[in-house]
């Protein structure tokens, strides 16, 4: 785990996170906001802006839990598919997941969060490569951490998607275009 800035002596942050990509978890805690975008390129998990408030960094813990606890979980996990449902290996266990359950796809990483209205599944497997996937054509990616399946659209809006479970996604900038997909 690695708690950087940008200014270091000796050494820009953003060039010691390139030496150290092998490190899972990396968070910037930075007065330079304007290099956000530019850290997340580098497989941030969080940035925060200074002066550091004790909920925000709370709020970072909690986050690092959370993808340290799915890491640990995935590692068990592997994704094999059939026609209109997945198989979700867990441990000796192999879980039917009925694709058409899956209401949208949340990126952590090289991992894939499932969310059905009922549980939530995580996978190795990318977001990018898992809507590849023929059996999940029916996912339009909106954001780079989010995919959703057509029919669980609610309303479109500018900045955010609101699911029929009144669920919102947000809308990335680069992923506007998909948006004419989901209509």
């Amino acid at each position: 785990m690695l708690f950087l800035d940008i200014d270091m002596p000796d050494i820009n942050g953003l060039e010691f996170r390139k030496k150290m990509m092998t490190v899972p978890v990396n968070v910037f805690i930075t007065s330079h906001a304007e290099h956000a975008i530019e850290s997340f390129e580098l497989d941030t998990l969080d940035f925060i802006v200074k002066p550091l408030r004790f909920e925000r960094f709370e709020q970072t813990i909690k986050r690092i839990e959370e993808f340290m606890e799915i890491r640990r979980k995935a590692a068990m996990f592997e994704i094999s598919s059939a026609d209109d449902f997945i198989y979700i290996k867990d441990g000796y266990d192999k879980i039917k997941v009925k694709l058409y359950e899956v209401m949208y796809l949340e990126a952590l990483k090289d991992y894939t969060i499932l969310v059905t209205a009922h549980k939530r599944y995580c996978v190795l497997y990318s977001i990018g490569n898992l809507i590849k996937e023929s059996n999940f054509q029916s996912f339009v990616r909106v954001h780079r951490s989010f995919a959703v399946r057509k029919n669980f659209v609610k309303i479109i809006g500018t900045q955010q998607i609101t699911l029929i479970n009144n669920t919102s996604i947000p809308i990335g900038n680069s992923y506007k275009a998909n948006i004419e997909a989901v209509l």
